[in-house]
């Protein structure tokens, strides 16, 4: 998809997804709901994008979206849907978890989808370092 954005001079969107107190899950209620949680996450997360968008687990309670030729409006309305679902379905199951998210925009010319995966890890500890629970949005051009 990277190879495709520079080549077309395309757009591409990336959310880092970190949870929120997803170690007090575990730690009260057990690692197999600590399991079930991320399994609701992935899917709820894969429920709410559209087909060509890539969901990935990069980490214990971290997870990625791919989101090819999307900008910035339409990144944004994608992720407050996303994040909407996600804190209700931990409403609904009592769990006190919450989301920082980064989410990058970039456009044409960018190194590697590591490099750009890092730029926004570093907005979504931002995020994390300012209190927890949001959003931060990038464009990289």
């Amino acid at each position: 998809e990277v190879d495709k954005m520079n080549r077309n001079n395309q757009v591409i969107s990336i959310a880092y997804i970190d949870l929120d107190n997803f170690k007090f899950v575990n730690d009260k209620f057990g690692h197999k709901t600590g399991d079930s949680l991320l399994q609701i996450i992935a899917g709820t997360m894969k429920e709410n994008v559209r087909k060509t968008d890539f969901v990935s687990r990069l980490a214990g309670d971290e997870f990625a979206i791919l989101f090819p030729e999307t900008d910035l409006e339409s990144v944004k309305v994608v992720i407050e849907k996303v994040r909407k679902k996600l804190l209700d379905k931990m409403q609904t199951n009592n769990w006190p978890v919450t989301f920082s998210i980064g989410v990058g925009v970039f456009k044409k010319n960018q190194e590697n989808l590591e490099a750009m995966i890092t730029e926004v890890d570093k907005l979504m500890y931002e995020i994390k370092n300012s209190g927890k629970n949001g959003i931060k949005y990038k464009m990289f051009e």
